[in-house]
């Protein structure tokens, strides 16, 4: 249907053609691109008032006759005028053609610009008024010439007749005779050059009327064009099967055009002047769908569309696309609406079943989120005994082998740890429930962790480790610790795994970002000198599951995941991941993210560049934990730093147990027999003595549908199985340090 229009657009502006439509309800006039370009108006509707004004004075009279003459007795109007056109007041010669629609009080009609036909045939008229006074002159002359004649005959006839009496008269009549012959032959050739003339205007005249033939022709030929594309445009009305319409007032239809009973089982006989629009809404929306034309009749819009059901004679249901439109008489009265009806059954059907095949793959989603968020509580409750009794053992075990045998049982659980959480992230990455924390933590300690950690694995691979840090390193910063740990973590894991010999290197810097007060960019750069990759797999590596190439799975182990989790993490913290790569040569990750500093952190520095330790003695907390293993090896743990520990098996023990001692922090799970975290939390928060005291949650689960009620219901923070030296460190170094320097 558009490629019909621009074909009928383009026709018109080849052919200085145009069409109108008059609403004379509304004295308005409805003009077609070609319309508009011949009245020198920019936009398609206008008030027949502003038409009229562009019609020179004394032609206004005889268009106004003619269409008064079409409205009164039907006659369809052919008037020709001038006018001036609107943009740029240039004197233009149109032709218009009308027709009435009694039924719509509308008229239609065609305008031509036969500024150009004019000019011609004025040109015409002017060479034929020349040709014209040419040739009176001649006539003029030779009728001059026949009257000298004739009087020189009627002197011949009266010397005749006095020969007798005086032959000196005869003398002087021979000489006025010959004198009069010679008058006659410059005459004659006078009459000559004016045939000549007249010649060439006749050979003028034919290569005018040529032109004017050729220009006949060619809108003869345009106009054939314009017929053609009317019947595309009827063509393509009968392939999309819209119907046009119209109804009255109460929605009876009046007119219909295209029609298809097969598609709704009901004839024009049926339906014209017996059935309204809303007969055909399935009666259960039928009262909302006659509310809301009844609403869209009382506003001011004059085109509106919208898409609803339609019953058919059998009872089926099918959907059509409606545009509607008022309709007025003469008097400007609204007599009903017209519009047009596509059939979208296909398209809804379609539509219809891709929401079912979305909700479907969404309830999958979220079924496969449930189960991994389930099989990740399972596995890291006895994950949490295990790692934590084997980071106890390394602190006290001096036999080498059996530390070597700890290391390696260690070693075992943070990988499997680290392949939970990367199978988790992925989940929540898929979820769009993978959130990014701003939160105080010190960088150097964590980046001394890491190092710790790394320096190990590439000693138990005989590979040398390198590491650069520039002293000026910020203490506080504030970001998401664990997220930026894990990035880190990733990436040294892929060097020293992918390294065979050689070495890796680790170099850390931050510099302060322009016109960024307290903020600034951390760069991490990852060497190594492994196997390296090949440029034309940069972006697969980057995908889910990928690697380079497929036999490395075999050789080296891996899920394909810590890549683009990590590019997913480094973007999320609106930061920059840039690799440099090729085979054999090794491999370089470039890091940069953006955090802020807190503001007298700049040039702090820790003591030894280690971890700080600190005397707790004294500090006294309360862990309310159903597991007994988690139970003790909490209980041990932080009875190595001096701590005074006591356990509660529930949320009701704990309580007691509040009311009984002082506690200076409540380390609590959320999932517990007879009264669980989260609702202990609400009963000890209603108590005036214990609003300051800090409740941290623990959980299995690592999902922000678990965290988000914890820290609703008055907890302070939320921490997850198993527990990790860093977790330790934080909630120490967070919540009872502070205590301890106070006192």
């Amino acid at each position: 249907m558009e490629k019909s229009l621009v074909k009928l657009t383009k026709a018109e502006e080849m052919g200085d053609v145009g069409h109108y439509e008059i609403y004379l309800s509304e004295e308005k006039m409805v003009l077609s691109k070609g319309a508009e370009m011949i009245y020198g108006l920019v936009g398609d509707l206008w008030p027949s008032s502003t038409i009229y004004e562009l019609i020179l004075p004394e032609d206004r009279e005889k268009v106004a006759k003619s269409r008064e003459e079409l409205v009164r007795v039907g006659k369809r109007y052919d008037v020709t005028f001038s006018i001036r056109r609107a943009n740029d007041g240039e004197l233009r010669y149109l032709r218009s053609l009308g027709d009435y629609d009694t039924v719509n009080n509308t008229i239609f009609g065609v305008v031509h610009d036969i500024t150009e036909q004019k000019k011609a045939a004025a040109e015409l008229k002017a060479r034929n008024d020349a040709f014209f006074w040419t040739l009176t002159a001649g006539i003029l002359t030779i009728t001059a010439i026949a009257a000298l004649l004739a009087l020189s005959v009627l002197k011949q006839l009266k010397v005749g007749r006095e020969l007798l009496e005086s032959k000196r008269k005869i003398d002087v009549q021979n000489e006025e005779l010959q004198a009069a012959n010679e008058e006659l032959a410059a005459s004659n050739e006078q009459l000559a050059a004016t045939n000549e003339e007249l010649i060439a205007t006749n050979e003028e005249l034919n290569a005018v009327n040529q032109t004017l033939e050729r220009s006949f022709i060619e809108i003869e030929s345009k106009n054939a064009a314009l017929e053609r594309i009317k019947a595309e445009f009827e063509e393509l009305l009968q392939q999309t099967g819209a119907v046009v319409w119209q109804v009255d007032l109460n929605g009876t239809f009046v007119s219909l055009r295209n029609l298809n009973p097969e598609v709704n089982g009901f004839t024009e006989e049926e339906m014209l002047g017996k059935m309204s629009v809303y007969d055909l809404h399935p009666e259960e929306t039928r009262g909302e769908f006659k509310a809301y034309i009844t609403e869209v009749m009382r506003s001011e819009k004059t085109l509106w569309n919208f898409e609803h059901p339609v019953s058919t004679r059998d009872g089926r249901k099918r959907w059509v696309l409606s545009v509607w439109f008022p309709a007025y008489d003469e008097r400007h009265r609204s007599v009903g609406y017209r519009g047009i009806n596509i059939d979208i059954t296909a398209k809804k059907a379609l539509e219809e079943a891709l929401i079912k095949s979305k909700e479907e793959a969404q309830a999958a989603l979220k079924a496969k989120s449930a189960f991994l968020s389930n099989m990740s509580h399972e596995i890291r409750t006895p994950m949490n005994a295990s790692m934590g009794f084997t980071h106890l053992l390394l602190e006290t075990e001096e036999n080498p082998e059996k530390r070597k045998m700890l290391e390696q049982i260690d070693a075992s659980n943070r990988y499997l740890l680290n392949l939970v959480n990367k199978i988790l992230d992925l989940s929540k990455i898929e979820d769009g429930k993978i959130r990014i924390r701003e939160e105080d933590f010190m960088i150097g300690e964590m980046l001394d962790r890491i190092v710790d950690n790394f320096s190990h694995l590439a000693r138990a691979k005989a590979l040398d480790f390198f590491v650069k840090r520039e002293p000026e390193m910020p203490v506080i910063v504030q970001g998401d610790e664990l997220r930026l740990e894990q990035i880190l973590n990733n990436v040294l894991s892929n060097a020293i795994k992918f390294t065979e010999k050689g070495a890796v290197t680790f170099e850390m810097a931050a510099t302060p970002i322009e016109n960024s007060e307290h903020r600034m960019l951390f760069k991490f750069k990852i060497a190594d000198t492994g196997i390296g990759i090949e440029e034309k797999d940069f972006q697969r590596i980057f995908d889910k599951f990928e690697q380079a190439e497929s036999y490395l799975t075999k050789k080296y182990g891996g899920t394909g995941l810590g890549l683009s989790i990590t590019k997913e993490l480094v973007d999320r913290m609106k930061g920059f991941l840039r690799l440099e790569s090729s085979t054999g040569k090794g491999t370089t990750v470039v890091i940069e993210i953006p955090m802020t500093v807190d503001g007298e952190a700049y040039t702090k520095k820790s003591e030894n560049g280690g971890p700080v330790t600190y005397d707790l003695e004294g500090v006294h907390i309360l862990i309310a934990e159903d597991n007994e293993i988690t139970q003790n090896l909490m209980k041990r743990i932080f009875q190595r730093h001096g701590i005074s520990v006591d356990l509660a098996e529930n949320g009701q023990k704990a309580l007691e147990m509040l009311q009984q001692n002082r506690y200076d922090l409540l380390l609590m799970d959320i999932q517990m027999p007879i009264l669980n975290g989260i609702d202990t939390t609400k009963l000890i928060r209603r108590e005036e003595r214990f609003k300051d005291l800090p409740i941290i949650a623990l959980s299995a689960f690592i999902d922000q549908e678990v965290e988000a009620p914890a820290l609703e219901s008055g907890m302070n923070g939320f921490v997850t199985k198993p527990l990790t030296a860093q977790t330790i460190h934080h909630l120490i170094t967070t919540y009872l340090l502070p205590l301890k320097e106070k006192s």
